[in-house]
């Protein structure tokens, strides 16, 4: 009688424990950032054009997180006092795969990047004489591929002058933090008061640009998980199914 308490009670547990083993295999490997939760940061950097690699930022100090801009899971960045500061790494800004495990650490949050795509603007306004409300994607020189930049003409407010710049370009990648991950959209953009594109690019070519202000803004999207093997559910169900079937055994022996 003992025996037969005791057999049941390891079949149990048996069980159990592959029910357990189940779940914790079909269940995602984090909890998710809220999509659409952003991250607005600023900071300065120098950048050098490096050819067919395209241009290397070389940020300077840390950045700033605004202190009134973020939301979702980054709202808890909102300072009244002292705004928070986290660390970011060189980029070269060129198109395709740009694996980079901890290009931004803030706040608790860790970026990583895994691509720049190229910009999306067409190139009938690059290498013409300036206008406001033009745009542009230049080329990657000189490979004549597309970079990632997508570059606009603004009319000046409040100056004299006749042109404001916008340099932008995006990333996208992972972020995790607090026992949560998700991928990311990002988008940097530099503006230039009383320059044209046409002129910011030409000095950066000549003789790169130093200390130019920027913005980043980082939206987390889908939130990423772990889809178990096919093989792993498989052998867990068919533990399952022998814990049951030892099960039968041991009751048509008693019977």
């Amino acid at each position: 009688m003992h025996s037969n308490s005791a057999s049941r009670a390891a079949l149990a547990a048996l069980a159990l424990a592959a029910a357990s083993a189940i779940s914790a295999a079909t269940s995602p490997a984090a909890a998710q950032i809220l999509p659409g939760s952003t991250l607005v940061f600023s900071g300065t950097a120098d950048a050098t054009d490096i050819g067919s690699d395209g241009v290397l930022l070389a940020f300077v100090n840390q950045v700033t997180v605004d202190p009134s801009a973020n939301t979702g899971a980054f709202a808890s960045l909102n300072t009244a006092g002292q705004p928070a500061t986290g660390t970011i790494e060189p980029l070269a800004v060129g198109h395709g795969p740009q694996p980079m495990q901890s290009f931004l650490q803030v706040g608790g949050y860790t970026f990583a990047l895994s691509s720049v795509p190229s910009g999306s603007y067409g190139q009938d306004d690059c290498y013409v004489a300036p206008a406001v409300g033009q745009r542009c994607t230049p080329y990657q020189f000189p490979s004549y591929e597309l970079s990632p930049f997508y570059v606009e003409n603004r009319a000046a407010a409040g100056s004299d002058a006749m042109f404001t710049a916008l340099v932008s370009f995006d990333v996208i990648g992972t972020v995790t933090g607090h026992g949560a991950t998700s991928a990311f959209v990002g988008t940097f953009t530099a503006t230039f008061e009383g320059l044209s594109y046409q002129e910011a690019l030409a000095g950066l070519e000549q003789s790169g640009l130093q200390d130019v202000p920027f913005t980043g803004t980082f939206v987390a999207t889908a939130g990423t998980s772990v889809v178990p093997e096919p093989s792993t559910v498989a052998l867990l169900a068919t533990g399952l199914a022998g814990v049951a079937g030892i099960g039968r055994r041991h009751r048509s022996r008693r019977g």
